[in-house]
């Protein structure tokens, strides 16, 4: 029969001992002699884990579809009771975890779930674990094995491996669920030249860092989706049917050994960002994409839609963190367990969470999701995404969002999050008290009116809301050496105050008495040596975070450029371009320079729901912006704004729009007025021609 009816489930079981503190991750803060006596409770509690967790999240889904499951067997490696009641038997792997209950979304002070706070550690076994009953099996060959490798031993103990894995066995599939280090051991030997055509694998991306491989931190889904395709194809796990690498609950990448590889992500979410909003991490989520794979080939045999399945999986990682272990029982009986149902259910939903797709990464094919995705005219995809917000019009496509900035350009979003780790960084260490003896230096560049202000006070809002304190100086504004020391004074003020302040240099590249780029030598001192000299003696400047806003190049190519190698090495621009630490170049809403730029439109209508929202939120209705078409179409589709971005909210400004609940062609500001800011005729022209049609 061409179906799947026996499931044999091996590889590491263990035991998970649940160490449950109620009082959440943060307990250690108070005395030891304060907590004594005091009745505070904590409870240890155990469950079956690895391949015996695996083999009942199988068995909950089969009971889940009774239709599908019907005549399926599933066996799995048993797990004593006095394993499970005995902290100190050795027959098994140990694991001890620290659970607390933690806000089930960041902020939430109503609804708790248990997660994990902390990993202890393994206490490895002193016995072999005991093997499935082959005599259950009642000498069936399995159809479908399940193996789960957390390089416990297993892989390398050949007498815990099944006859089926070695034998003359009529095994139709196999889904190894492998941990670090990847694709070692005899295990993995004995799947690639025995078993190659069948075997599906599922790792975790943090198993791939951990095992060498070069896949970088996200700072774009194209990045990391291109990163670990390249690392795949050139390592020995393109040796089995497919590969699945999963990242927790954001995404995860299939590729296929004769076909082509998927991308599934959330589009507003990148790697461990939706996590930041969900407290506290979960154990599970390779097992859910295994158990989602292995019931697709269950149920769909013949023709499994695999890519359905990494879907399904994906949402049931998410689920299960969401969700967090189930409580059941009280006083004395209070325990947990893993929550199966709602995984079970998860994978039983028809309509699939995340987006889905494929790109190849070869020479003239498209660099971003965007350009796949995004089909039709960008003009009128930009009026809906204006009228509707991002999240209802852009289907299937990354969208980046630091508070009110938000970008749907590739390159933007890895530059700005690019940054965002920078920062990141640094701002943990000094919250940590680590000593830091100088200035971080970053720089922001962008055509005149981009917007590059906004985008970095934006994300120091967002992210560090805290634990920064803004500070601005516009080095155009300054006629002497003397006053960018009295700026400094302000800095080191703010530091001593305990305070992290975030400096912002704008025009840091106009002329200082006449001469190009004069301010740079003054800078070199700071930012390398977190001191400045005034009056003959020097002073140490604290932590702090340098942004220089260039005035006079769009991007840093553009500043890196040679023009006049002499004037530039006396001006010191290659040591202070060595002193910087990142860069953001912010596109802005005017077309870039060549002519081939179809995104602009986009920017454009999201730089105005910006603005619109912060100045007229009445003009909203659950997401519907009320406008004008024709002012709309202008809006977005106009040649050029000749300030960039500030000349958009100048317009929005002169408009009088305060207490309308529409943008209307006649809150516009007069002809003569919109020439500040752009062609006027041009603009109005457009208005015109949407009222004409």
């Amino acid at each position: 029969m061409d179906s799947i009816r026996l499931v044999e489930v091996t590889g590491d079981a263990t035991v998970d001992w649940m160490l449950m503190n109620p009082r959440g991750p943060h307990a250690e803060a108070i005395e030891f002699t304060q907590m004594w006596g005091a009745g505070i409770s904590c409870r240890a509690v155990s469950q079956p884990g690895g391949a015996a967790l695996l083999a009942s999240m199988l068995e909950a889904t089969a009971a889940s579809q009774p239709k599908a499951s019907s005549g399926l067997k599933i066996t799995g490696p048993p797990v004593s009771r006095r394993a499970l009641v005995n902290p100190a038997y050795e027959g098994f792997d140990r694991t001890f975890i620290s659970w607390s209950l933690f806000p089930k979304t960041r902020g939430d002070r109503r609804d708790y779930v248990w997660r994990i706070s902390e990993f202890w550690g393994q206490d490895p076994k002193a016995a072999v674990a005991p093997t499935p009953d082959a005599e259950s099996q009642k000498g069936e060959s399995p159809d479908l094995l399940v193996i789960d490798d957390s390089n416990l031993g297993f892989r390398q103990d050949r007498s815990r491996w099944p006859a089926a894995l070695t034998g003359e066995g009529g095994l139709k599939a196999i889904v190894l669920k492998m941990s670090s280090p990847l694709a070692q051991g005899s295990l993995w030997a004995e799947l690639v030249d025995g078993h190659s055509d069948i075997v599906t694998v599922v790792v975790a991306l943090s198993d791939m860092r951990k095992s060498g491989f070069n896949v970088g931190y996200a700072l774009s889904w194209e990045q990391i989706y291109a990163e670990i395709s390249a690392a795949l194809k050139c390592s020995e796990l393109s040796a089995v049917k497919r590969v699945v690498v999963l990242m927790r609950a954001a995404g995860a990448v299939l590729a296929e050994r004769n076909g082509p590889s998927c991308l599934v992500f959330d589009r507003f979410h990148q790697e461990g960002d939706w996590e930041k909003g969900h407290p506290g991490i979960m154990m599970g989520y390779s097992s859910c994409m295994v158990t989602s794979i292995a019931w697709e080939i269950i149920s769909h045999y013949s023709n499994p839609d695999i890519v359905k399945a990494t879907n399904k999986g994906v949402s049931a990682s998410r689920s299960l963190h969401v969700s967090g272990f189930e409580q059941y029982g009280r006083g004395k009986n209070l325990r947990l367990r893993f929550p199966f149902k709602v995984v079970a259910d998860t994978l039983e939903e028809k309509e699939t969470e995340f987006d889905e797709v494929c790109l190849s990464f070869g020479e003239g094919s498209p660099r971003s999701i965007l350009d796949v995705n995004l089909k039709g005219d960008y003009d009128q995809v930009a009026m809906e995404v204006a009228l509707r917000g991002p999240a209802n019009t852009l289907s299937g496509v990354p969208i980046e969002r630091i508070g009110d900035w938000s970008s749907v350009d590739r390159g933007e979003i890895e530059s700005m999050r690019s940054v965002r780790n920078i920062l990141s960084e640094y701002v943990t260490q000094y919250a940590h008290g680590m000593r830091l003896g100088k200035p971080l230096s970053i720089a922001v560049f962008g055509p005149p009116g981009a917007g590059k202000s906004f985008a970095i006070k934006q994300m120091a809002k967002a992210l560090f809301p805290d634990e920064l304190t803004h500070i601005e100086f516009n080095l155009s504004q300054f006629e002497t050496v003397h006053e960018l020391g009295q700026a400094f004074h302000e800095v080191r003020d703010l530091a001593l105050e305990q305070r992290l302040p975030l400096v912002f240099l704008d025009e840091f590249d106009t002329p200082l008495e006449g001469r190009e780029l004069g301010w740079l030598r003054y800078f070199l001192a700071p930012m390398q040596d977190g001191q400045f000299k005034e009056g003959g003696i020097y002073h140490p400047i604290g932590p702090a975070i340098f942004v220089f806003a260039g005035g006079t190049c769009s991007s840093i190519e553009e500043f890196k450029q040679t023009r006049d190698e002499a004037f530039e090495k006396d001006a010191k621009k290659k040591d202070f371009i060595s002193r910087l630490r990142g860069y953001i170049n912010i596109l802005g809403p005017n077309p870039l320079a060549g002519g081939d730029d179809r995104v602009f439109p986009l920017r454009r209508a999201l730089l105005l729901r910006a603005l619109l929202g912060a100045k007229a939120g009445q003009l909203f209705e659950d997401d519907l912006l009320r406008i004008d078409p024709g002012v709309l179409r202008a809006f977005l589709t106009t040649g050029e704004f000749l300030h960039g971005a500030r000349s958009m909210g100048a317009i929005v400004d002169m408009s009088a729009i305060t207490g309308k609940l529409s943008f209307e062609r006649s809150s516009l500001p007069a002809e003569n007025q919109l020439a500040l800011h752009v062609d006027p005729r041009a603009f109005l022209e457009i208005v015109d021609s949407c009222a004409r049609e």
